[in-house]
């Protein structure tokens, strides 16, 4: 399971300051493919990010923020199963908000196998 933080910007002085704090986190800038004056920000979320540090750039920031979201990605050889969201994603959806997505991907190893057979 993987978590990545989305966070859409107006503004480069507000991407500037989200890389300046968050250099030391795997993070990746795009444009927003419907509007390239407007910046996408990935943070891959884990346990080295500091929430406090976090909730005070988003407060700082709110004017520039378009919106965020936290994108849980799950790939599993389940097609069913509970799978619990780290704790502290779940203290940063409490704390923050935000949309919450998630992204489900049944991997079926028996399919593999039956292709390396072909």
């Amino acid at each position: 399971m993987s978590c990545i933080l989305r966070i859409i910007l107006n503004s480069v002085n507000s991407l500037d300051e989200f890389k300046s704090i968050f250099s030391d986190n795997n993070i990746e800038i795009r444009h927003l493919n419907s509007d390239k004056s407007k910046y996408v920000i990935l943070l891959e979320f884990n346990e080295n990010i500091i929430l406090d540090t976090l909730e005070s750039y988003i407060e700082a920031n709110q004017s520039d923020i378009i919106s965020y979201r936290f994108i849980i990605s799950i790939d599993t050889e389940y097609d069913t199963r509970i799978i619990d969201v780290p704790d502290n994603v779940v203290e940063a959806i409490r704390r923050l908000g935000g949309d919450v997505r998630f992204k489900y991907t049944f991997i079926d190893e028996d399919m593999d196998e039956d292709m390396d057979e072909s």
